[in-house]
């Protein structure tokens, strides 16, 4: 008896349950021609970017830093493909 094909999803979440990361790529690569479709730029995409402009980007959390010394501004990094 075989078991069905695992979808590029379900074959991702197996590699991060199994080997902590995932030889096959990143998470954010499932989701990216959603976010291109809603103009939501990748990490490469920032090179160039105007200070202060306004954009919208995803990623997986990485990093979250609330430093007492901060006043309350909370730091997030975020890693995509």
């Amino acid at each position: 008896m075989w078991l069905p094909e695992l979808s590029p999803a379900e074959h991702f979440a197996l590699e991060r349950l199994l080997l902590v990361v995932s030889p096959e790529g990143h998470l954010m690569k499932l989701h990216r021609a959603r976010l291109e479709s809603q103009r939501v730029l990748s990490s490469a995409e920032l090179q160039g970017r105007h200070n202060g402009e306004r954009v919208r980007v995803a990623g997986q959390l990485a990093l979250l830093q609330a430093p007492p010394a901060a006043k309350g501004v909370h730091f997030l990094s975020f890693e995509d493909e």
